[in-house]
């Protein structure tokens, strides 16, 4: 009994000093952000109008100064200069009147999460964002991959020949994937592929294998040590996005490339400008079927050299990638809020610029155009997705047209605008 006392008591100190670790974060960052001496009327104010940054906030970014807020009474205030939005929050029914204020969009997800912003009509209400394209004004291309040193280190790495060790158990190729609804029927390619090679398939979709119970949270294992050792025993593994958009790369791709498992990946069209050295994946796109792919996997999993072509990141230790090299900075540093400071930093500068003419988002900020089945390359009309994009286009110009005209800050854009109905 004492000893459980002891143990509920270390887990509720752990529980104090963690929420005072992260109050503690919140307030110490490099950015000089501080609630001393909060005062409106004596800078300019920004409001994140989707509660994802609650507290008030004075905030110094070079020689700019700032107020930050999520109270939405400051939406009239005269020193309100910018509204800020998180995409996965945004509500067409409890949005703000356009007005003069900028606008800006932090959005580091998929479509999947707020259709309406995948079309130029949305996103041209907004001046500024940080997306997952290199195009946006803080770009988040590379938010999955924890630093570069991972891409060469020997940490998981099995050999060719470890790697065949494992074949008397294991299949050539890995899938591990439980969200079985996606766009781009990605299920439908693996199950034909899975004619012709083994594919030991771990998740919900496809599942012929069981995985630890350690492993079956997909959102807190994403990266773990117990995930990253069984994706290394695999000679490759199947990385299909759920979305498939410029610049929008996920842990599907760096988790093998880290471990040293050739990635079969769908998902980016621009994916060749992010790789550590060329010719670091393999891209089912480019044979004419699952079947072809089969047949090359199963001529490298017999002929070594040309499998360790994949792997000179590995091997040799080494990145030649200029762009990813240049591009890479820690996006979530353990000691601030990173890159939400550096989105919010961008807009409080932006607002004190002497330049005038202010940008307007486009599609280049966030490119997903209607997709596509990968198996047959074609619109899949019988996937709700499909017509899931095809209504938001309709919607995204309803949407655009009734912020803009909007004065009324209670307007529901779904009571408004019944013709949506019609899309």
């Amino acid at each position: 009994m004492p000893r459980r006392i002891v143990y509920i008591f270390l887990c509720l100190f752990g529980i104090f000093l963690f929420s005072h670790l992260m109050i503690y974060q919140l307030l110490q960052d490099e950015e000089e952000t501080s609630t001393e001496g909060f005062n409106p009327d004596a800078v300019a104010i920004l409001l994140w109008w989707t509660p994802f940054m609650p507290q008030e906030r004075n905030k110094t970014c070079e020689k700019c100064k700032c107020l930050l807020t999520a109270d939405r009474k400051y939406l009239a205030h005269p020193h309100l200069k910018a509204v800020l939005f998180y995409g996965s929050s945004v509500d067409p029914d409890d949005m703000p009147p356009r007005g003069s204020a900028v606008w800006g969009l932090f959005h580091e997800e998929s479509p999947r999460n707020v259709p309406l912003l995948s079309h130029a009509a949305t996103l041209s209400l907004f001046n500024y964002s940080s997306t997952f394209s290199r195009h946006s004004n803080l770009p988040l291309t590379l938010q999955f991959l924890p630093s570069l040193h991972l891409l060469t280190s020997k940490r998981f790495f099995k050999t060719n020949q470890e790697k065949q060790n494992f074949r008397s158990s294991l299949g050539l190729v890995m899938y591990l994937q439980s969200d079985c609804s996606t766009p781009n029927n990605r299920d439908s390619y693996v199950a034909e592929l899975m004619k012709y090679v083994q594919v030991d398939s771990y998740g919900a979709c496809l599942n012929n294998r069981n995985i630890s119970i350690d492993l079956k949270e997909p959102l807190e294992t994403m990266m773990s040590d117990s995930l990253m050792e069984l994706v290394s025993q695999y000679k490759f593994s199947i990385a299909i996005e759920n979305a498939i958009c410029d610049d929008y790369i996920t842990e599907k791709l760096w988790r093998p490339l880290i471990v040293g498992s050739v990635p079969l990946y769908i998902g980016s069209p621009s994916v060749k400008d992010w790789l550590p050295n060329s010719g670091t994946v393999i891209l089912p796109v480019d044979f004419k079927s699952p079947e072809e792919l089969s047949k090359h996997l199963l001529y490298l999993d017999s002929n070594e050299d040309a499998y360790n072509n994949y792997l000179t990141h590995k091997l040799e230790g080494t990145v030649t990638n200029l762009l990813l090299k240049e591009s890479f900075i820690p996006l979530w540093p353990d000691d601030s809020l990173g890159v939400i400071d550096d989105f919010e930093c961008l807009m409080c500068q932006k607002i004190h610029s002497s330049n005038s003419e202010q940008s307007i988002v486009s599609t280049a900020h966030y490119d997903c155009p209607q997709p596509t089945s990968i198996l047959s390359g074609k619109h899949n009309a019988s996937n709700w997705w499909h017509s899931d994009y095809t209504r938001s286009a309709c919607e995204a110009t309803a949407f655009r047209d009734f912020i803009i005209s909007k004065n009324n800050i209670h307007d529901k854009f779904s009571s408004n605008y019944k013709s949506i109905e019609n899309c």
